[in-house]
């Protein structure tokens, strides 16, 4: 599927704040700096790149884990790679 431009801006908005919702859920970092990990954590995908479009919940999620319970999320949770890249 193609994304336009303003879908996928959309899309890549939405999963930010699902993420910070959940980095904040789940006692992480105060609401403005969950923001700014969030957009760290989900970047701005090029028209041309293969695959651009949506991450799934569950990887909003595992992007968001790792700001809460640090650099061992990934090897803790090896389901989460795949979404933390």
């Amino acid at each position: 599927m193609t994304w336009s431009e303003t879908e996928h801006l959309d899309h890549v908005h939405a999963e930010r704040c699902a993420s910070a919702r959940v980095m904040r859920h789940h006692g992480g970092p105060a609401p403005a700096h969950a923001a700014e990990t969030a957009r760290e954590r989900r970047p701005y995908e090029p028209e041309d790149r293969a695959h651009r479009g949506p991450v799934l919940h569950h990887e909003a999620r595992h992007r968001a884990m790792p700001a809460v319970h640090g650099g061992r999320y990934p090897v803790e949770h090896p389901e989460a790679r795949q979404a933390l890249g």
